[in-house]
């Protein structure tokens, strides 16, 4: 059972991503846009969780942005374009830095070659 608290962060998500859906012409989903918005949230839990040593500080905002970050990563084969190959591999890096609690700083360089990867379809900042 997820606690009311993560279940309510999992609704606000799930309804940003169909609002932001909602006006694309003919139902297409924008890959890149889904995932640059999934990885900010993971990304943002995971400062809450993880402090700037690399200790865990709360259990249920670290695994919020592991189960984010699952998310994405769900969705990673869906993207298109030059750089989603680099996107997917920053993707990876910052995937890997959360698996062994690396500090959040740490995970800057990562977040900051993903969302250039991801092109102008992301539209999104992190």
């Amino acid at each position: 059972m997820i606690p009311g608290k993560t279940a309510l962060r999992h609704i606000v998500v799930a309804a940003a991503l169909t609002a932001s859906y909602a006006g694309t012409a003919q139902g297409q989903e924008r890959p890149a846009k889904r995932v640059a918005f999934i990885v900010g949230v993971a990304l943002a839990e995971y400062e809450k969780g993880v402090d700037s040593s690399g200790r865990l500080i709360s259990d249920l905002e670290f695994e919020e942005a592991v189960s984010f970050l699952t998310q994405a990563r769900d969705a990673a084969p869906r993207l298109s374009g030059t750089g989603s190959d680099s996107a997917r591999q920053a993707l990876d890096s910052i995937s890997a830095g959360v698996s062994r609690k690396a500090p959040p700083r740490a995970l800057d360089r990562c977040r900051d070659m993903f969302l250039p990867a991801l092109g102008a379809d992301a539209g999104l900042d992190l």
